[in-house]
C-alpha cells in the first residue's frame, strides 16, 4: 500500500467510526425515551396520590396546578417527543 491508500483507507474507517457512535448515541437516546413514556404515567399517578393524602409539597402542588387551584398534573407532564436520528 502506498501513502495515498492508507490515508483513505484511515479516512473510511473514521467515517465509519462516526457513523457507529452516531447509531449507538441514538439508540440511547431511545432507550431514554421509551424509559421516559413509562416513566411519566407513573409520576402523574404518584403526583395525585401525594395529593390525596395532603403530602405533595407545596412547591410542586403550585407547578402543577390549574389557575383554579386545582392539582392537575396530567395538564402538565406530556409525553416526551421522540428523538429525531440525525441525518449523516
Amino acid at each position: 500500500m502506498d501513502l495515498k491508500e492508507i490515508d483513505a483507507e484511515l479516512e473510511r474507517l473514521k467515517l465509519l467510526r462516526t457513523e457507529a457512535v452516531l447509531k449507538e448515541a441514538h439508540k440511547l437516546s431511545l432507550q431514554h425515551y421509551e424509559e421516559a413514556c413509562a416513566l411519566i404515567p407513573q409520576l402523574v399517578a404518584i403526583i395525585r396520590r401525594l395529593d390525596e393524602i395532603n403530602y405533595l409539597p407545596q412547591r410542586i402542588a403550585q407547578v402543577v396546578a390549574t389557575e383554579e387551584g386545582k392539582v392537575n398534573p396530567g395538564q402538565y407532564l406530556k409525553k416526551p417527543r421522540a428523538p429525531v436520528m440525525p441525518h449523516g
